[in-house]
């Protein structure tokens, strides 16, 4: 598969994702059983369904056939609810029907029955007790966010509780607890065509219990892009708990990704009157309040380094755009030994995947999951993406960047659009290697083009992100304190 092919399937495929997802809903409605004792599931399954799509190699493949017009006979996908997208998926590019079928996954239901019946036993057996105290629940779906949420939170003087998924349940078998034999989720019995809904349903119970547990003032993450968030903020709404979402990273095209779209979250805290304006399209039933971005402040001191930023190995990536990358890292590391700072992907760090083939001996490596994005930034004059959104955070520091890309520019937001025409250089470049490396010798060389185009930036992106620092931070802390004053006030 040709890159550039790959990533117009990429950008295609996030076009009418959201069509295919909602047929599916619509017509399967009724069987997908989405009130689960009035939590309302629907955003937790247009969630979990976009993550299933875009994880799926099969999927991908037959969309990617689809365009190009080289459907093979038969497609084996992943499982039973992808086979019925795909069927989707044909109707809408009025294609043939073909021979769809799905894993079964036996071993892997077997086992996850097994665990599903201790659970639903255990909150049979037992009834649990309401904390006397309240608290703040933090949902922590990624451990690279529990020092943020330690951070936006450190001047709440409340308890708080930041929880990943597994956590949950040890802080349930923990609470305190009384004999009860009363079977509260009895919808649960009655699905039996669609094994991802039991998924969300365990979901569902573990977070209705944990919140009836710590009945919390508010419950608080980041992103708003995963299953889990909209199943928090269900149960959260059931119980008339304020569920709030922080921004954390940004979107380069005209418009956010679909997982970013028709959130169920009460408050979306967002970085500037800008995102409030883009996200409000998409995200009707959500109060979205411009807050800043806490996490990065200008600091005064020397910047003396290149960062680049290492793309994780995706189908939003082409081998296009990690060859490119690759050779530009290994010439900068021989030509300028110390001058360059990796960073990894937050997710996944890249450094040792077989597609890469760096030599790096003489660059700095930064960890994402360990080094802030304001230490990255805060030591380089200079920031190299294939695509990441930090780029928007690296320019209200006035941290030069320059965007490697294969895409077609027409998608790009208004300000990357920028790159190529409000600059004396171009910082929007193909994979044109000789004009990549002269712009990087000159920025570097420089220091009057350097200031100049540092000025520039600084002025361009400066209505990405309105507070920073501990300006930011005042925001935010206002904010949660109003929340819990009012709360206070009602018991």
């Amino acid at each position: 598969m040709k890159s550039n092919k790959k990533i117009k399937t990429f950008y295609e495929l996030e076009k009418n994702i959201g069509k295919i997802i909602n047929v599916f809903i619509k017509k399967n409605h009724e069987n997908l059983l989405l009130n689960l004792n009035n939590i309302f599931l629907q955003k937790a399954v247009e969630k979990y369904l976009y993550y299933r799509i875009h994880t799926s190699e099969v999927f991908f493949k037959l969309y990617d056939d689809i365009l190009n017009n080289k459907l093979e006979k038969k497609y084996k996908l992943e499982c039973y609810e992808l086979k019925l997208l795909a069927d989707e998926l044909l109707k809408y590019y009025n294609k043939k029907k073909l021979k769809l079928s799905y894993k079964q996954n036996y071993l892997y239901k077997f086992i996850y029955l097994i665990k599903y019946f201790l659970l639903i036993s255990f909150l049979f057996v037992f009834k649990f007790e309401k904390e006397k105290n309240k608290s703040i629940y933090v949902l922590l779906n990624h451990y690279k966010f529990k020092n943020k949420f330690k951070f936006i939170l450190k001047n709440i003087n409340e308890k708080k509780y930041i929880y990943h998924f597994s956590q949950i349940v040890n802080s349930i078998i923990k609470a305190k607890k009384k004999i009860n034999f009363k079977l509260v989720y009895k919808k649960i019995f009655y699905q039996r065509k669609f094994f991802f809904m039991h998924n969300i349903y365990t979901s569902a119970m573990i977070y209705d219990t944990i919140l009836s547990i710590k009945n919390p003032y508010f419950v608080l993450f980041f992103e708003g892009d995963a299953s889990d968030h909209e199943i928090a903020s269900a149960v959260a709404n059931k119980k008339n708990i304020k569920s709030i979402c922080v921004q954390w990273g940004s979107f380069m095209t005209r418009a956010p990704k679909n997982s970013l779209r028709n959130g169920g979250f009460k408050d979306f805290l967002v970085w500037s009157e800008r995102y409030k304006k883009d996200f409000l399209k998409y995200n009707r039933n959500s109060k979205i309040i411009p807050k800043g971005n806490c996490f990065i402040e200008k600091k005064m001191k020397s910047k003396n380094k290149v960062l680049f930023l290492l793309p994780q190995v995706c189908p939003e990536t082409s081998m296009e755009q990690i060859k490119t990358f690759t050779h530009i890292i290994n010439w900068f590391s021989k030509k300028y030994p110390g001058e360059g700072i990796i960073r990894s992907h937050p997710y996944k760090n890249e450094l040792s995947n077989e597609k890469y083939d760096l030599q790096i001996s003489n660059c700095v490596f930064h960890n994402a999951s360990k080094i802030s994005i304001n230490k990255s930034l805060s030591e380089s004059y200079l920031i190299i993406t294939c695509g990441s959104s930090l780029i928007f955070e690296a320019g209200k520091l006035g941290v030069i960047p320059l965007l490697i890309f294969d895409k077609d520019n027409t998608i790009w937001t208004e300000n990357i659009k920028k790159l190529n025409k409000s600059y004396d250089i171009k910082l929007l470049e193909n994979h044109n290697l000789n004009k990549i490396k002269d712009k990087i010798k000159l920025i570097r060389n420089n220091l009057k083009i350097r200031k100049e185009l540092k000025r520039k930036v600084s002025s361009n992106f400066s209505k990405e992100i309105s507070d920073i620092g501990n300006k930011s931070l005042k925001n935010y802390t206002l904010y949660f304190n109003d929340i819990i004053n009012e709360v206070k006030k009602k018991y």
